[in-house]
């Protein structure tokens, strides 16, 4: 068994005997799939998780300076801090 990079997500067996497929979005919250069985879950996780990385990605803009790119990094880990 190889062991998953990170980004990949993990998969478990629960003790129901459904396939749980856990990842984490970019704001730390943390997202389940459920199947039936192994491929199934990995098969789904695997397409959530291109999906969300493929729509989520934003143009990077040449033009920004440092000062405006920080500001919008305390501004997104803001809303991670409880």
């Amino acid at each position: 068994m190889s062991k998953r990079t990170k980004g990949e997500g993990t998969i478990r067996k629960r003790s129901d005997g459904r396939w749980e497929g856990r990842y984490v979005k970019c704001i730390g919250e943390t997202k389940y799939i459920y199947g039936k069985n192994k491929n199934e879950v990995r098969n789904e996780l695997k397409n959530v998780i291109y999906d969300y990385n493929a729509t989520n990605h934003q143009e990077i803009r040449g033009d920004i300076t440092l000062n405006l790119w920080f500001k919008h990094y305390i501004k997104i880990k803001q809303q991670m801090i409880k």
